[in-house]
């Protein structure tokens, strides 16, 4: 190819700098009470540049062992507190690093692909505008707004940076043939790719990915060659099996894990199934994202069908591996970095979730670059103009397309509020209800919190969940502060039947005595002794 590496490298700024006025939205949103609260709001630990803040981070994970992420927060904090401005103006600039880098990545994985026959200088020149379409087709596509609109989603973006760098500078090691050149390439790889663990596990899969790429579109599976690329690759090996055992061991001692008994071996293949549908169906049409999506009990029968769906594609995939090898290796590119994270493994009540799609949609989006280059030079060596611009604006229509959808999905991340609200828009759940009806109430909208925490406590009934106390004391709690005193003692009586905390029988016993009901509320207040309050959310 005749494109100069300035041009490659400009390709990479005019991406990282479209994502950046994509994503300008994010900067005035808020924190959301999902992890956000945990992470940063009420995470003391993250208030010091210190030592301690050191070995907490490295000794004590909250869910995940991540703290490169940890300390990126302490740094934010060390500079704009708790002004959510300055987090998600870190996430979007990580973002748009990662942008660039996709345009880099893409670069080295096409030229060679290209360089063979003879390009005019106008087929030339498309070359550059491919890599930025590659670059915007990861970037501002509406599945990476969860990544970069959530600040607890830090993870997701540093740890791009560290594994796109990671692959990046291993495609650098293997296309040059100098032996330093090579070892100091595969060394920086190996350093970021430590770096990429400890900002977020899931890059454990990056060996896999090399393997890949090695295969095809590098072409170094010659016969004679395996044993030599997977030592290439042992060390790899090795800190992503450590890191994956730091893992398990952190979601087993916590107890994140659903057990067998509750989500059978049948149900779990089922929902990882539905989930990769998912993601391939969204990743060609963004429409309908949901901000959380929940496993329903029971499993519908619609799973199964649509993991059926996935073994065909994948069946396909694997029969055109020798006369389109790039339809296979695109596959693996997009199916490999969702393996951990599917419900084989599963923790929590989320069966998909967009940002699950953050390395996996790498491969899809340079396979579009690689796709499209061809098909141009095509159309500019034998159509007319008029083919050049209806490409053309197909193309930018479908990237102004991704940018409008990504634009509307940054406003659901504006607050706990509209975050809870879409959510209840899409598919109205338990958490959802209480999650806005707890922030309502934090905020001073109680009567808004009462409807909601209402509605949740219907839906805690039905599916038997076991907090249900805390639902009847915060309501307990909205209806004595607005004004209904003989609501409030019906709801706190509710949750001491289930869970007797001495806040409550304050509660109650403020209550009582609105009421006149002084005898019962001395009582109460004589149980409750110095536990005044505020009321809290309690674990059993």
């Amino acid at each position: 190819m005749k494109n100069t590496k300035s041009s490659i490298w400009l390709s990479a700024l005019v991406t990282g700098g479209i994502c950046l006025l994509v994503y300008v939205r994010a900067l005035s949103c808020k924190f959301v009470n999902l992890d956000d609260l945990n992470y940063v709001v009420n995470n003391v630990n993250i208030r010091h540049l210190d030592m301690h803040l050191i070995v907490w981070a490295f000794t004590k994970p909250l869910d995940l062992w991540i703290p490169l992420t940890w300390l990126s927060f302490a740094l934010d904090y060390s500079i704009w507190g708790l002004d959510a401005y300055g987090y998600h103006l870190t996430n979007i600039l990580l973002h748009s690093i990662n942008a660039g880098l996709v345009v880099l990545i893409a670069d080295q994985l096409c030229r060679k692909l290209f360089a063979e026959g003879e390009y005019s200088p106008e087929t030339s020149r498309l070359y550059p505008v491919v890599l930025v379409v590659a670059g915007l087709a990861f970037g501002i596509h509406p599945l990476r707004v969860e990544s970069v609109a959530w600040v607890a989603e830090r993870k997701d973006v540093l740890s791009g940076v560290f594994s796109l760098g990671t692959l990046y500078f291993y495609i650098n090691a293997v296309q040059h043939g100098e032996p330093a050149r090579k070892r100091m390439n595969l060394i920086v790889s190996l350093a970021l790719f430590t770096f990429s663990l400890m900002a977020k596990p899931v890059s454990v899969v990056l060996p896999a990915i090399m393997l890949v790429v090695d295969w095809y579109p590098l072409k170094r599976f010659v016969k004679g060659n395996m044993h030599l690329l997977l030592v290439e690759k042992l060390p790899f090996m090795l800190l992503s099996f450590g890191t994956a055992v730091i893992t398990m061991s952190v979601a087993v001692h916590k107890n994140m894990l659903v057990p067998i008994d509750l989500l059978p071996v049948s149900e779990r293949l089922f929902i990882s199934g539905r989930a990769i549908f998912e993601y391939m169906y969204l990743l060609l049409f963004p429409v309908g994202i949901i901000p959380y999506y929940v496993i329903p009990d029971p499993v519908p029968l619609s799973y199964a069908i649509k993991t059926m769906a996935v073994v065909v594609v994948a069946g396909y995939c694997a029969y055109s591996a020798r006369k389109r090898p790039w339809v296979l290796a695109t596959f693996l590119g997009f199916i490999i970095p969702i393996l951990p994270v599917l419900s084989v493994t599963q923790n929590g009540a989320q069966s998909l979730a967009a940002r699950y799609t953050y390395l996996p949609s790498v491969a899809a989006s340079i396979a579009l670059g690689a796709a499209l280059f061809p098909l141009l030079r095509r159309i500019r060596l034998s159509w007319h103009r008029s083919g050049m611009v209806a490409v053309g604006g197909c193309v930018v229509v479908l990237l102004l397309s991704y940018a409008w959808m990504t634009q509307r999905l940054i406003g659901v991340w504006n607050d706990s509020v509209t975050f809870w609200s879409r959510v209840i828009e899409l598919q109205p759940t338990y958490r959802a209800y209480k999650e806005r009806g707890v922030n309502n109430s934090t905020s001073g909208r109680y009567p808004e919190a009462i409807r909601d925490l209402t509605v949740a406590i219907g839906l805690a009934r039905e599916s038997g969940i076991p907090d249900l106390y805390n639902l009847y004391a915060w309501r307990g709690e909205m209806n004595r502060v607005t004004g209904h005193p003989a609501e409030a003692v019906a709801d706190l009586t509710a949750a001491i039947d289930i869970q007797p905390r001495p806040v409550y029988y304050y509660i109650r016993g403020v209550a009582l005595q609105s009421l006149g009901r002084t005898a019962e509320s001395k009582a109460d207040l004589t149980r409750a002794g110095n536990n005044h309050g505020p009321i809290d959310w309690y674990e059993e």
